[in-house]
């Protein structure tokens, strides 16, 4: 099996690339170059250390994807810290995409976000209200829905 930068690759220019299996785990990190529309069908791109994902194209198409750094976030800085890079000028188009680690070159996500990665609840009892307090720190304005 060819590697993801290889499928990408070998995508031609305004091409789509479905990835398969449905869910899969797919090694990066990866840059796209030319225009293409992925199909991510809930799969996630993966890497250590970042860049995970970088754009150097305009018009790139990404739906249904998971972009992760998988390293130790207080262990990175920098460049290694960043999970989606975008070249200026080449913003490319996400639906449903989720990043977890910074976003660099994207003026309405670029900065460093820290949210947990897992939350301990402990016991919880059956029928009973439980409140959880925790933090996040946004570079921009958002909104959280529970």
């Amino acid at each position: 099996m060819s590697s993801l930068q290889e499928q990408i690759d070998q995508t031609p220019p305004n091409g789509i690339l479905n990835l398969d299996p449905p869910n899969g785990e797919f090694q990066g990190p990866v840059v796209f170059r030319q225009k293409i529309r992925v199909m991510g069908q809930n799969s996630t791109i993966w890497a250590a250390a970042g860049p995970v994902v970088q754009i150097e194209a305009s018009q790139v198409i990404l739906e249904n994807l998971n972009v992760e750094i998988t390293g130790k976030e207080d262990q990175l800085s920098g460049e290694e810290a960043v999970a989606l890079a975008v070249k200026p000028g080449h913003p490319p188009t996400l639906r449903d995409v989720s990043i977890r680690g910074n976003v660099s070159g994207l003026d309405t996500e670029s900065g460093q976000w820290h949210y947990p990665n897992i939350l301990r609840l402990k016991t919880l009892v059956c029928s009973r209200r439980h409140d959880f307090l925790f933090r996040i720190v946004t570079p921009v304005d958002c909104e959280v829905y529970s």
